[in-house]
């Protein structure tokens, strides 16, 4: 963790259409992935967080999830839930720019 002040995990998982469990794939996540990984370049963050895919992060029933890992101690890990390619940049806003949990999509496990 020492190497990046963020680390970003996407979920990508795909499951067949009919399970109840649902999954992230359908829904957007390579674009959120896309998205969050431009953002990330564009704004010269490429040494400070790193944004990766991931397997299932078991709440692809909320719509696409991702988890944030944050050596800062005052955001420590932050699951966000509903990600989208309207509400990811809003996200990264907050999270990221300004240092606050992005609170519309932040989930308590």
């Amino acid at each position: 963790m020492a190497r990046y002040q963020h680390l970003v995990f996407v979920c990508s998982n795909r499951r067949p259409r009919d399970n109840p469990k649902g999954s992230c794939a359908p829904k957007g996540a390579q674009e959120v992935l896309g998205l969050l990984k431009q953002a990330v370049h564009s704004r010269g963050f490429k040494r400070n967080i790193r944004v990766v895919e991931s397997g299932c992060l078991n709440c692809c029933n909320r719509g696409v999830t991702l988890v944030v890992q944050s050596a800062e101690r005052e955001l420590g890990e932050t699951w966000y839930t509903g990600v989208n390619s309207t509400n990811a940049m809003e996200l990264f806003e907050s999270h990221f720019i300004h240092q606050r949990v992005y609170e519309p999509l932040e989930e308590d496990f």
